[in-house]
């Protein structure tokens, strides 16, 4: 996949997913859902950094270049659950 600006914030309950940052870089924004903590969490990354989401947690990033992203279990359709923030 590839982006030049901002990936809208949302979520999916089903699967966790892996960031592969292919080139370019990326800041992430992330609010966990499942921890002792809801602070949100801002993570940068470029290329050859990893970034993991956790099921359920809200996330967004902005940044310009490619990502691959990898979800497990699968991905179906409907999983993704976008914010109206």
């Amino acid at each position: 996949m590839e982006i030049d600006g901002v990936h809208r914030e949302l979520r999916t309950l089903n699967s966790s997913r892996l960031y592969v940052i292919l080139e370019g870089s990326f800041q992430f924004t992330v609010t966990p859902t499942n921890s002792v903590t809801t602070e949100v969490v801002m993570i940068d990354a470029a290329k050859n950094d990893l970034v993991l989401i956790e099921r359920g947690d809200w996330y967004s990033f902005k940044g310009t270049g490619k990502y691959l992203v990898i979800n497990g279990p699968a991905i179906r359709p409907g999983d993704d659950i976008y914010s109206g923030r």
